[in-house]
């Protein structure tokens, strides 16, 4: 057991290894970074049941670390997973022959790039999808919700769930900050909908973050609400046949809305 929770560093140290570390059955950290060969080697430890691997809030850089798998080898005995801060995807390559496994923390642009290259729909249709961590019955991890909305970016319905075989419990943060109502509600739905094309249907854990810091429109709304707006000046100005302006409008409203009441 390996747990250090008061200190975060930058990188996974080297001594994490299955060559260094054969016996390891559960660890803990705080990791600001991580990149490929580090989660290989998390993920070659042949005895690690549990792992919680956490990133601080604070940190503002993005960062995205992608293995391939082949084959078995990789999380074997893990039961237990908790990402902290990161949010995880699984991708089945055309051949089905293996399956990258991606995690993500930060800014947009690392979602872009991380992110939507394939479906759930899509990898689904596969009959026998590559298996990843083929033991795991619990997975935690965090969706930040305007990073996968913006800039084009359209969904988060392409997890790879079905790539984990013995999955039977999924808790997800859905991070709101900066995100509108319809974006996390869209979220929402897609997470739930990943969950029932599960083969186990694994019971599914929703937990909102930061809601009192969601914008209150989405940009669809506004344009809207907006609509509305000019369709309602240009039925008063044809009412009212001289109002110019819509300063004019409220003023012409007020003083001469109903002509009958003198």
């Amino acid at each position: 057991m390996l747990i250090v929770q008061t200190v975060v560093l930058r990188r996974l140290p080297s001594c994490i290894s299955p060559a260094r570390l054969p016996s390891l059955c559960y660890l803990n950290l705080f990791v600001d970074d991580i990149d490929e060969a580090g989660l290989r080697a998390v993920g070659g430890l042949p005895q690690l049941h549990r792992l919680d691997l956490s990133t601080p809030r604070s940190s503002m850089a993005s960062s995205t670390a992608t293995v391939v798998i082949a084959g078995d080898g990789f999380f074997q005995k893990l039961r237990h997973c908790r990402f902290f801060g990161w949010m995880v995807q699984f991708v089945v390559n055309e051949d089905s022959a293996c399956v990258s496994f991606s995690l993500w923390k930060g800014k947009q642009q690392g979602a872009l790039a991380a992110f939507g290259s394939s479906t759930e729909d899509e990898s689904s249709s596969r009959s026998v999808p590559p298996t990843v961590m083929p033991n795991l019955q619990y997975l935690k991890f965090r969706v930040p919700v305007r990073a996968l909305y913006k800039d084009g970016n359209d969904s988060c319905h392409s997890l790879g769930l079905h790539c984990l075989p013995s999955l039977r419990r999924v808790t997800v943060y859905v991070e709101c900050e900066g995100a509108s109502p319809d974006e996390v509600e869209k979220a929402e739905a897609e997470l739930r909908h990943a969950a029932q094309l599960h083969p186990n249907s694994p019971i599914l854990d929703l937990q909102k973050l930061n809601e009192d810091e969601m914008i209150p429109h989405s940009t669809g709304q506004i344009g809207d609400k907006s609509k509305d707006v000019d369709d309602l000046c240009e039925e008063e100005e044809e009412e009212e046949g001289e109002v110019s302006s819509a300063g004019d409008e409220v003023v012409a409203t007020e003083l001469g809305a109903d002509p009958t009441s003198a």
